[in-house]
């Protein structure tokens, strides 16, 4: 129909190319439905749940969503974590540096860590090691789930911490 008109259309000028684009206007505005209502609670920052604080590795399932890492703690070290997609990088630094066999038995079936760094879209080596992990596309839920797992099969789930700050607590 739109194809058909324009073949129709003898003479083309300034007023029938601006007839010709006030007619695509209107037919396009009817043809757009506005926004679909919202069918889940969107969470905001404004209603993150847990305070500024030290938490451990698996805290709840969703209380630490929409708060910011600042850091992990391993039997009292403080290493500096700004993100989750970090946090899989200094776990496994820390556990490397505790138990370097063990860590390799540990992470040996786990897709999440690698020699390899093409493995990843997103590579981070862990310093000063052959060692590769997964640093990006995940959210931090997903995140903190692989390192409870690796500090899980090292026997040292319970000494690791995260210090957390809420959004806003820092505004």
């Amino acid at each position: 129909m739109v194809t058909s008109e324009v073949a129709e259309t003898a003479l083309w000028n300034e007023g029938t190319i601006q007839t010709r684009g006030k007619d695509l206007a209107d037919r396009a505005a009817k043809a757009i439905t506005s926004p679909l209502p919202r069918t889940r609670d969107c969470r905001s920052r404004s209603s993150v749940e847990a305070n500024t604080g030290l938490y451990p590795l698996l805290e709840g399932d969703d209380s630490l969503t929409g708060t910011y890492l600042r850091a992990v703690l391993y039997n009292g070290e403080r290493k500096e974590c700004l993100t989750w997609s970090r946090l899989l990088n200094v776990v496994g630094d820390f556990m490397y540096v505790d138990n370097p066999v063990l860590f390799a038995e540990a992470v040996s079936e786990s897709i999440w860590y690698s020699k390899d760094r093409s493995h990843f879209n997103k590579p981070m080596q862990i310093p000063d090691t052959p060692w590769f992990c997964c640093g990006g596309g995940y959210d931090g839920k997903h995140f903190r789930n692989v390192a409870a797992r690796l500090t899980e099969k090292m026997g040292c789930l319970d000494n690791i911490q995260l210090e957390i700050l809420n959004p806003i607590d820092s505004e």
